[in-house]
């Protein structure tokens, strides 16, 4: 789903070809680029990991990654367990920690 591009997955496929825009900043693509990557057949180069934006954000006393709805953050650990992992090199952000920060940041409202 690169069409080509090498590391950026398309937004998808339609009779008249890929959709041109990429995931290429942070939100639920993570799920999308372990699986690419761990694919037996097809698989994405491990560099591809590392193609994607990692825009800082911040609220109040919390920093993370990701200008995103609060799904994006915490989808992708539904599927994979990211405790305790660091990524090599870049940022070497951890991930749990960003999607906690990311989840403490979101004001709660309450709506009566």
């Amino acid at each position: 789903m690169t069409n080509g591009d090498g590391k950026l997955l398309s937004h998808g496929w339609r009779p008249e070809g890929f959709i041109r825009f990429r995931y290429d900043k942070y939100c639920q693509l993570a799920a999308m680029y372990l699986l690419g990557i761990g694919s037996p057949a097809h698989a994405l180069p491990p560099d591809a990991w590392y193609a994607w934006e990692r825009d800082p954000n911040s609220y109040a006393n919390y920093h993370y990654i990701g200008r995103s709805v609060l799904w994006t953050y915490q989808y992708p650990f539904a599927w994979f367990d990211f405790r305790g992992r660091r990524e090599n090199r870049g940022s070497k952000t951890d991930w749990w920690a960003n999607c906690q920060a990311a989840t403490r940041a979101r004001p709660s409202r309450v709506v009566l």
